[in-house]
Order: structure tokens, then sequence, then C-alpha cells
């Protein structure tokens, strides 16, 4: 009797939730949006005994969580990944480090990090750890591809184990159950959790990814709690929701108005918005035989020439302003010298034209250079770049700390070296301008 309970308990997480045979081997499988050169995905992974297809299931799409999130109107438009493996009831499969690196190859190799700008991940029970593995690896291997994944949602992750995977291991081969006993006595979890702990604390106010948000199950399977709040993923931006749902359900919206998908929709459009991401401005002063000024001690000579070479972290547009000793400021950009911008930029080489410089005249001292990035046309820094040319010296100062102060921007005296301050959207740059 001691050794059905436990079969019983085995099939207590998988998508079937009885006692039969559950699901060997769990294919991968995609839903592709409509429209063309779609640059977000959502990415689903499944726990243990789960699969691809059957534990994201619903009545509201043929195609289940993933057709969900892909037709939804609501939603930004993206693609839908739903990635399988082979998790056996009683039999050998693979432990979670190998499933980690597996899926994270087989992503690369599939060239998910190159095609997609912004990537979500939605996983459930044991996925999440997968999850938690998978992007552990790319911190310390991929640091750049991991900007990409912008969300992570855990959905029943047992963060500090499961008492029913502990049972499960006294008479299964599959050693996911095994890396899924409770954390207290379980060095794999402890790690896991640790190096979870560190991606997270790594996020800075420009790269606040990816955000992690947490739910977990308030209803019993087959009157277990698989996975209660306790042992739930706890890293969480925010606090842990509860669904009345069990440890199957929760994985299955009903439909495109049901809870579970309007958490999960909230989640991913916040995440994606890329207007509410803090804006990351990059300028560089490129002297005309392509040497990159220092950030300290950077000078120029009367008559050198040079460009500048500006990158924003998402398109915007760009208005740029300099100032010499005497505090005479012209317009670098745009004007019919420099070029124009008709469209949401990311990167501006100033003047466009990349046979034209910029000639310092003999007014020695300190030159400043003012860059302005917005994510659309402004008014305001349309108005003083027409009117800044009438005004007298101390009204062009006055009206360019009015437009740095109105961007939470700040002017700092350089005292002859090159330095820079970045707040918000406005950049200020200080150089040498010396005989």
């Amino acid at each position: 009797m001691r050794s059905i309970l436990l079969l019983c308990l085995l099939f207590l997480m998988s998508p079937i939730g009885g006692c039969g045979p559950g699901p060997v081997d769990s294919k991968t499988y995609r839903v592709s949006h409509d429209g063309n050169s779609i640059k977000a995905l959502v990415v689903f992974i499944h726990g243990v005994m789960g699969d691809a297809k059957e534990t994201w299931a619903s009545a509201g799409d043929p195609d289940g969580w993933p057709g969900i999130v892909v037709r939804d109107p609501k939603m930004p438009a993206v693609d839908a990944l739903s990635l399988g493996y082979r998790s056996e009831p009683l039999n050998a499969s693979s432990n979670i480090e190998e499933i980690a690196v597996r899926t994270l190859q087989s992503l690369q190799d599939e060239g998910i990090f190159n095609n997609y700008e912004q990537i979500a991940i939605v996983s459930h029970s044991m996925g999440g750890l997968i999850t938690k593995r998978m992007l552990s690896l790319m911190k310390n291997n991929y640091p750049e591809q991991l900007k990409k994944v912008k969300l992570v949602v855990f959905f029943s992750t047992p963060s500090q184990g499961s008492n029913e995977a502990e049972m499960a291991s006294w008479m299964s081969s599959n050693p996911q159950f095994r890396d899924m006993q409770p954390s207290d006595l379980n060095t794999f979890l402890q790690t896991l959790d640790n190096d979870w702990r560190s991606l997270l604390q790594q996020r800075t106010a420009l790269q606040p990814y990816p955000k992690s948000y947490c739910a977990y199950e308030t209803l019993p399977t087959r009157s277990v709690r698989v996975v209660p709040r306790s042992r739930a993923e706890g890293n969480c931006d925010g606090t842990p929701i509860g669904f009345d749902r069990d440890h199957l359900t929760i994985a299955k919206p009903t439909s495109v108005d049901d809870e579970l998908h309007r958490f999960l929709r909230a989640r991913i459009i916040s995440a994606f918005d890329q207007r509410a991401q803090p804006l990351d401005l990059k300028v560089d002063v490129i002297r005309n035989d392509g040497y990159v000024l220092p950030a300290q001690a950077g000078s120029l000579k009367s008559g050198e020439s040079y460009s500048l070479a500006l990158s924003a972290s998402r398109d915007v547009w760009f208005y740029v302003f300099a100032s010499d000793s005497t505090g005479k400021t012209v317009r670098y950009f745009p004007s019919s010298a420099t070029g124009n911008q008709s469209r949401g930029l990311k990167s501006l080489r100033v003047p466009q034209d990349t046979y034209r410089f910029i000639r310092l005249d003999s007014v020695t001292g300190q030159e400043s250079i003012y860059v302005f990035a917005i994510d659309d046309p402004d008014p305001e820094l349309e108005k003083a770049f027409r009117d800044i040319d009438d005004k007298s010296i101390p009204e062009q100062k006055a009206l360019l700390t009015s437009l740095i102060l109105h961007r939470g921007g700040e002017v700092v005296a350089g005292e002859g070296s090159f330095s820079r301050f970045a707040q918000g959207a406005t950049r200020i740059l200080v150089f040498k301008h010396v005989d």
C-alpha cells in the first residue's frame, strides 16, 4: 500500500494528475504572431513530468497559454516558444543542471538572443529552477544577451524544495526529484538560490532586469498542496500572489480574461514598455584621426576637427548644443551643416556625413557639449533650438540651464578636464580647448 501511495504522489505534479503513465518526451513548439519582424518573445518552461503542450493547455486556445499570449489583442506583438524536455516518473532522465545547460545551448543555436530584443520567461514548478540556473549561467557567460531577458514569472516554483519530491525520489530513478528535495539539506537548491539572489542584486537603475514575479497555488492537488507559499519562489519584485488554483490548473488559464493571464499580461506589458525603462545615453568626442578623447584630461587644439558619436538604449530624438569658454552657444544638431532627423534613432554621428567634421575656433578655454535625447520631438527644445542664436550670452546660458534642470540634469564644471554627467536624457561633456 505504501508503494502505491508513493507512486500516486509521483503523478501529483504531472499534467495528467492521476496514477497512469506520464509523458516521457515533451516536444518543443512555437506560436508565431501574424506580424512581421516580431522582436519580442515569451518562453514557456514546464515542470517535472510536465509537457510543453499539456502543461499549458487551455480551452481558450488550441495552442494553450502560449497561443493566448500571442493572440491577445491587448498584448504587445510577441512570438511564443514552449520548451520541452524529457521527464519520466520512474526512469532516469537528465537532472536540472543538464536540462538548463542543454536548453541554453539550444536557444543559442536557434539564434533566439540574436533574433529577439525582448524576452520574457514563464515557468511552472521545476521549470522555474531550470530558468534560474539557465539565467545564472548567462550572467557568467553571456551577460549582454542576459540584458534582453526583461521578465521572469514563476508559477508555483519550489525554490525551497518539495516534501513530495523527496518522497518521490525514494522510488524513482529520475534525478529531478532528488534535485528538488527540501533545501535545508539540499546544497544544489541552496547554491541555485544564492546565485539567483546575486543576479537580482546586481541589477542597476539603468539595467533593472530581469524583473522577477512570483505566484503560488492555494488549493490542494489530490488533497496535497504540492508547492505552498512557504516553499515557493521568494525572490520577487512585489508581493507573491496566491491564486485559487491547484498545482496543475495554475498553469492553465481558461481564457484571455482569466485572472492568471491578466496577471501575466500586466507584467509583460510593463517589462516590455521601453519608455518606462531608464534611458542609457553615451556620448564620445572623436578626433578626426579616430582618437576618442579619454574620460580624464581630454583636450583638443584650436583648429582641430572632431565628431560626436551618440548612442542611446532605445530610439530617441537628439538635440545637441555647444558652448565655448565665453558662454556663446551654437546649435550642433539638427542643422543644415550637421544633418537632420526624421525618425527616432539609437545611434547618431554628428555631423551625419562621415566626411565632415566640427572644427574648433581660436577661442581657447572650456568647451561644453550639451546632448538631449528625447523619446518624441520636444516642442520646448525645438523652440529653444530656433531661438538661441538671437539671444545674448546670459540669455543663452539661462535657457540651457532651464532645459537641463527641467529634465533632471545638472551642469558640472570640468575645470580643464574631460568630464561627463548623465541623468535621465541629458548629458553634458566638458573638455579643454588649448592652443
